[in-house]
C-alpha cells in the first residue's frame, strides 16, 4: 500500500510539473503575440519616417520587413496583413518626400497619401477561434492582449481620424471574445472620440495621452478594452 501511495504521489507531482510547464509556455506565447503586435506598429511608424531613394525601394523594404515579423514570431502562428504603396500620382522611381511619408495611412493610397499598413491579420483570430480550445489558456492571457490593444490605441498612427481609429481598435478588442471563446469571458470594447471632437477630425497624441477608460469627455477620448469572467 505504501508503494502504491508513493507512486501516486510521484504521479501527481509529475502531472503538476507538466501542467505548470504547459501553462508557462502558453503565457510565453501570449507575450510573444503582444510583442509581434507592437513590432507591426513599429514598422508602420518607421515607414512614415523613412529616408529611401525611391518609392519602389520603400514599398519593397517595408513590405518585406512587415512580413518578416511572421517569420520571427512563427511560433505564435500569426499572419501579417502587409500593404505599402506609393501615392497614386507617383512613379516607382520617384523619390519619397517627408511630407508624403508623414501623411501615410493604413487605407488605400491616394494622390496625397501613401499606404503604410502592417497589421496582425484578421484570419489569425479566426484560426484561433476555430481551433481546439487549449485548457492551459487563462483569463490572464486574454487580459495581456487587451492591455496591448489599449497601449496600441494610445499610440497615434499618422493620418488616423477618430472614426478610423475607433473602427480598428474596437474590432481588435471585440475579437478577443472570439479568440478566447473557450474561456466564456465578457469583453467590453469602447473606443470613442472626445465629446468636443468630430469623428472626421484627426487624432492627436496629446488627446490620446489624456485617454480614460471612463466614458469620453471634453478633450478625453475613451479607451477601454476590458476582459471579465
Amino acid at each position: 500500500m505504501a508503494a502504491v501511495a508513493g507512486l501516486a504521489a510521484i504521479t501527481v507531482v509529475v502531472v503538476q510539473d507538466v501542467t505548470d510547464e504547459t501553462a508557462e509556455r502558453t503565457r510565453a506565447q501570449t507575450a510573444r503575440k503582444v510583442e509581434a503586435t507592437l513590432a507591426a506598429l513599429k514598422v508602420e511608424q518607421d515607414a512614415r519616417a523613412a529616408a529611401t531613394r525611391t518609392w519602389s525601394r520603400w514599398e519593397d523594404h517595408f513590405t518585406a520587413t512587415c512580413r518578416r515579423i511572421a517569420i520571427l514570431y512563427s511560433d505564435t502562428n500569426i499572419a501579417l496583413d502587409a500593404a505599402f504603396a506609393r501615392p497614386t500620382n507617383q512613379n516607382p522611381a520617384d523619390a519619397p518626400t517627408r511630407t508624403l511619408l508623414a501623411a501615410a495611412t493604413e487605407n488605400d493610397p491616394t494622390p496625397t497619401s501613401p499606404q503604410a499598413k502592417c497589421n496582425i491579420a484578421d484570419e489569425t483570430a479566426a484560426h484561433l477561434a476555430n481551433s481546439d480550445p487549449d485548457p492551459t489558456i487563462t483569463i490572464a492571457d486574454a487580459r495581456s492582449i487587451a492591455a496591448a490593444i489599449v497601449a496600441s490605441a494610445e499610440t497615434r498612427r499618422q493620418g488616423d481620424t477618430w472614426s478610423t481609429w475607433k473602427a480598428r481598435f474596437q474590432r481588435q478588442c471585440s475579437e478577443l471574445g472570439i479568440t478566447y471563446a473557450a474561456l466564456d469571458i465578457t469583453v467590453e470594447s469602447h473606443f470613442n472620440e472626445p465629446t468636443n471632437r468630430d469623428p472626421r477630425d484627426q487624432t492627436t497624441q496629446q488627446l490620446l495621452d489624456a485617454a480614460t477608460s471612463n466614458p469620453a469627455a471634453h478633450d478625453q477620448p475613451q479607451v477601454r478594452c476590458h476582459v471579465s469572467e
